[in-house]
């Protein structure tokens, strides 16, 4: 029994520890996302402008 209640509270322990751990892999993943969305973004506006004055420049 007292092996039971130490096995519990070192899990429970650990538990809290992995939760943390995962909080924060959470909020990584979710800058990594933000930060690679607003790159997307970038790249996508930059592509964009590009070929407008490609465009612009072709048909002159």
């Amino acid at each position: 029994m007292d092996v039971k209640a130490i096995f519990n509270i070192s899990t429970s322990k650990e538990s809290n520890q992995h939760l943390k751990q995962y909080e924060c892999l959470v909020m990584y993943l979710m800058f990594i996302i933000r930060c690679q969305d607003f790159l997307l973004f970038f790249i996508l506006k930059m592509m964009i402008s590009v070929d407008v004055v490609y465009i612009f420049v072709r048909s002159y």
